[in-house]
């Protein structure tokens, strides 16, 4: 089994390069997916692998993410960027998501035949924020 050592230095050089970025709503929004993306593709590496996995570690990967989305512009999440995503063995399709959507989306970008599943551990986690902030918090955040 290869260690996780390559891909925990490759994403900490990530964040390092975030950091440097001066706008803080670009800053913060990469740093909020990049958190959610480690934390998702730790837990389907360990679970593809029957691997006990680090739940308080993902918890806190996950609300880092949420604390860093928080910190951006609205305005900045509701541009629309496009994303391109390959589907039926070789075909791209091209698509417009405004930064909150690709955020808050579950990880499971196009449809039943998608190989862009990753895990529905952030759709919990939200769910879980969501129940516990009050509804005023919860309003700013999502909608």
């Amino acid at each position: 089994m290869a260690s996780r050592e390559v891909f925990n230095t490759m994403a900490d050089d990530y964040e390092k390069l975030i950091q440097q970025i001066v706008n803080p709503s670009e800053r913060n929004y990469l740093l909020a997916i990049n958190e959610k993306r480690r934390a998702l593709f730790t837990h389907k590496y360990d679970y593809d692998r029957g691997l006990l996995t680090d739940s308080v570690a993902l918890d806190n990967l996950l609300q880092r993410a949420v604390d860093h989305f928080r910190q951006v512009d609205n305005k900045y999440l509701d541009e629309s960027v496009s994303v391109t995503l390959s589907y039926n063995f070789g075909q791209i399709r091209n698509r417009n998501y405004t930064r909150k959507q690709l955020f808050i989306y579950p990880d499971y970008m196009d449809g039943w035949f998608s190989g862009a599943y990753h895990s529905d551990l952030f759709t919990i986690i939200l769910i879980n924020i969501t129940s516990t902030t009050s509804s005023t918090q919860h309003r700013k955040t999502w909608d």
